[in-house]
């Protein structure tokens, strides 16, 4: 198609050579274009159309159709330009020439953040292309803010004669180094704690005698830091200068949650733990505030717990109880799925921070004369509505269902011994009956019974939670635990009473071909109950059972990183 395009062209225009005519207002040709766009099939066939075709023609900013290849990402269209020198002029290079801006290509691959291109011509542009310092500098932040962290390592260790880029600051107007940088980046970019992997993967880890690779985030942010501390003699006053401009790096990493960074940063520099914001809070008033528990449960393991306690952040004398009591930016909630739950969560933050406070600070009034309770009391007021309406509208559903499988397995769990009566005074109808009916008959009343009995449990389970006052204290154990058992009781009663319909099939037939059939479809609902239900039967028995064990006090965090 591509080509009969050119050829109607060229029959129209009477042009030849259209093939190296611009064709937008930015002065691009078809060769621009195609590359821009990723057509790799397109591209080849206009290189191989005309030996003639100009591949240096550049458009109204400068760029050449291989830099608009280096800029789209297609490894396939670069390397195929990188073939072409016979198509060039004498002593032309792709890789020397510059596009706009003065742009090296390998810095519009870094700018652009194609990790691939910029590893294709990271080695031939560094040997060929005659790249000044600053514009390597400007290649090395464009990989650490586009995630390209091992090309980051990789341009740090082929220029440690020339100059340490770990130290280095941007070079536009913000001014910001590579750890600056670094610590808005995501946690999920640092995570390698074995916390952080999923089970199967911890599992092979421990079959295959594995140990847990280290993110290259950790790796470029470790020799950044060293790098940092040796040219500054690990003098803590200049460190600090250096991590305070343009703004504490310390205090946005605890903002953002990024504790594998912090981690580093503490272990070498254990003084940093000290450095407070604009409103006094340190790092874990700062952990407190956005809900960060990893950042939190360093409080154990520094061995600073009764100082921070005595530390007031803000103006108003706030301990870090008024902190929790507060409501966090409702972003750090949405992870938890339904207002209970998230009232548990809040509740539980809560109780565990209560647990490090003295006593005397537990009802301390600040200068708003609002003790920690009226704190959490007005701002969670909200909450507590949303959490008594999620919990009833859900008990409602649920108690519809249990209701339904009761009015169904009541009736069928009489019509089995009614049946059972009649085969009894039928004489003829039960030497006739085979074996197996009467164990159909059994499995038929007891799965009936179970789905009777267990929906009657949970409907009145399900009731006591719609009768209850949905205190802050049943928030923590009793409505979590109600509801999770009535659910539980509720999967199993329709799970049994799925079974009963499946072993009811078999009774009438004589083949087995249409009760197969049957029993397939009828245990599909089983699998979508459970499928729909999951997700909230995980969370409701995660936060309930096993979220209390995330702020337990533990020596193996900062020890993980000790290499």
């Amino acid at each position: 198609m591509g080509r009969k395009i050119l050829d109607q062209e060229r029959q129209k225009s009477g042009n030849n050579d259209i093939i190296n005519s611009a064709i937008t207002s930015s002065m691009e040709t078809a060769l621009h274009v195609a590359a821009g766009a990723n057509q790799a099939e397109f591209v080849e066939m206009l290189i191989n159309d005309k030996d003639n075709i100009d591949l240096t023609f550049q458009d109204v900013h400068g760029n050449t159709a291989f830099c608009s290849a280096v800029a789209a990402g297609s490894k396939r269209i670069v390397q195929k330009f990188l073939t072409l020198t016979h198509l060039l002029p004498t002593d032309y290079c792709f890789i020397k020439t510059r596009g706009g801006q003065n742009m090296s290509p390998l810095y519009i691959a870094s700018w652009f953040g194609q990790p691939q291109i910029v590893s294709l011509l990271y080695q031939d542009s560094i040997d060929k292309a005659n790249i000044e310092d600053g514009e390597i500098l400007g290649i090395y932040f464009n990989c650490i803010h586009n995630d390209m962290y091992d090309l980051a390592i990789k341009m740090i260790e082929d220029n440690v004669d020339n100059f340490r880029l770990g130290i280095a600051h941007c070079w536009d107007t913000t001014d910001e180094s590579a750890l600056h940088v670094l610590s808005r980046k995501r946690p999920l970019d640092f995570t390698s704690s074995p916390q952080a992997k999923t089970i199967w993967s911890r599992v092979w880890s421990r079959i295959s005698c594995q140990s847990p690779s280290e993110m290259p985030a950790l790796t470029l942010a470790k020799i950044i830091w060293k790098q940092v501390l040796e040219k500054h003699g690990y003098q803590y006053n200049e460190i600090r200068r250096i991590i305070k401009h343009p703004f504490n790096l310390v205090i946005e990493a605890a903002n953002n949650g990024n504790f594998d960074l912090l981690v580093v940063l503490i272990r070498m520099c254990p003084e940093l733990i000290w450095e407070r914001d604009d409103e006094n809070n340190t790092i874990f008033h700062i952990a407190i505030l956005n809900r960060h528990v990893k950042i939190f449960r360093l409080i154990h393991e520094v061995g600073v717990l009764k100082s921070v306690i005595r530390i007031e952040a803000g103006n108003n004398s706030n301990n870090i109880l008024h902190l929790v009591a507060r409501k966090p930016q409702q972003s750090k909630l949405d992870s938890i799925i339904g207002a209970a739950l998230q009232m548990r969560h809040e509740l539980l933050w809560y109780k565990e921070v209560e647990k490090i406070v003295a006593p005397s600070l537990r009802n301390k009034k600040n200068d708003e004369n609002q003790t920690p309770n009226d704190i959490f009391t007005k701002d969670h007021e909200q909450m507590m509505s949303d959490a008594e309406k999620w919990m009833k509208k859900n008990c409602n559903t649920c108690l519809i269902v249990a209701t339904i499988i009761v009015t169904v397995a009541f009736p069928a769990a009489f019509d089995i011994l009614d049946q059972g009566d009649k085969d009894k005074h039928n004489v003829s109808s039960v030497s006739q009956l085979p074996p197996p009916r009467d164990i159909i008959s059994i499995i038929l009343l007891i799965s009936n019974a179970v789905a009777m009995s267990f929906s009657s449990i949970a409907i009145m389970l399900f009731l006591s939670i719609m009768i209850s006052r949905f205190t802050k204290n049943e928030f923590l154990w009793t409505l979590p635990c109600t509801f999770i058992t009535g659910l539980s009781l509720l999967f199993v009663s329709v799970t049994a009473m799925m079974v009963s319909f499946c072993f009811a099939s078999f009774i009438p037939n004589e083949s087995l071909r249409i009760p197969i059939f049957s029993s397939c479809i009828e245990l599909l609902p089983i699998i979508l109950f459970f499928y729909l239900v999951y997700p909230v039967f995980r969370d409701t028995i995660h936060s309930t059972f096993f979220s209390q064990n995330e702020f337990k006090a533990t020596n193996r965090l900062l020890k993980h990183y000790e290499k």
